[in-house]
This record gives structure tokens, sequence and C-alpha cells, in this order.
């Protein structure tokens, strides 16, 4: 379920702002909220995209198996655990070309480059490289900026 809402400002800009609800038959529940700014400024366009998502865990997810388990299905992965998530996107796309200056068989290009600053905080998930006791481990974290430059063709 997800809600979406985009207001159009009046100097061509627009904010967006969404919320969406996840569960599934694991007993994972999810939720995210986004916020994001578009501008458009001549043949570029910005954006700037916060985003928080907050899950549950699945219910035969553990961190640490003791021995044997009432259940035959066990799993560690640490997508299963409970997480929160934050993620600041910087995104910049330039206009190659459009519909009124097409190239080739191209009626549209965009290059574009983001990166996303990335930060999980896992709040079952014991980060075995620590060298700590078996049960005293610090939880694992994850902090990544991801680039990606690329280039769109329309056709």
């Amino acid at each position: 379920m997800g809600l979406r809402a985009r207001y159009f400002l009046p100097y061509r800009a627009a904010i967006e702002a969404e919320y969406r609800f996840f569960t599934d038959t694991w007993d994972i529940q999810g939720n995210t909220a986004s916020l994001t700014y578009i501008h458009p400024w001549g043949p570029f366009t910005f954006t700037v995209k916060g985003r928080y998502h907050d899950q549950t865990g699945a219910h035969f997810y553990r961190d640490l198996f003791a021995g044997p388990q009432s259940t035959n299905f066990r799993g560690r992965d640490k997508e299963l655990s409970e997480l929160t998530s934050y993620t600041l996107k910087l995104k910049a796309s330039y206009q190659l070309f459009d519909e009124n200056r097409g190239w080739s068989i191209f009626t549209k290009g965009t290059i574009n480059a983001s990166i996303d600053m990335l930060t999980i905080d896992y709040h079952e998930f014991s980060d075995l490289r620590a060298q700590a006791p078996i049960g005293s481990e610090p939880l694992y974290a994850l902090d990544a900026n991801v680039i990606q430059i690329f280039v769109s063709l329309w056709y």
C-alpha cells in the first residue's frame, strides 16, 4: 500500500512526498517515507531526495542459533533482520536533445549522474568481524556512497 503526492511549484519545480507500507507472510512489516525536490534549470534537472525505511525482522530470523530450534526454517540473512535505513540522493541530469532536435532514430537523450549516501543500522544482526566473544559482538551497520553515471536514449 502506498501514497504519493506531487505539488508543482509556480517556478517549474516540484515537491514529491511518498509513503509505503509493506507486510508479508514472514511477519516482516516495512514503512518507507521519502521527500523529493525536483528543480529544472535550462537543460539541467536537479533532484534532492531524502528517504527513511524501517522494517521488522522475519519470524524465522535469528542472529545466533544456540541449538535445535522448534522450526524447520531458520535464517541469519541481515536483510531479514530488523533494520532502519536513511538515504540522501543528489542527482543531476542534462538533456542532450529532445523531440524538437532529435538525433538519428532517437527523439530524446540525457546524461545523468547521481550519488546516494546510504546508512543502514541493523538492530539484531551482530558484526562477527569484531572478534568479540559470541553474543557480545557489536551490531552491524553499513555506510555506503553509491555513484551512478549513465546515458538514456529514447526512440
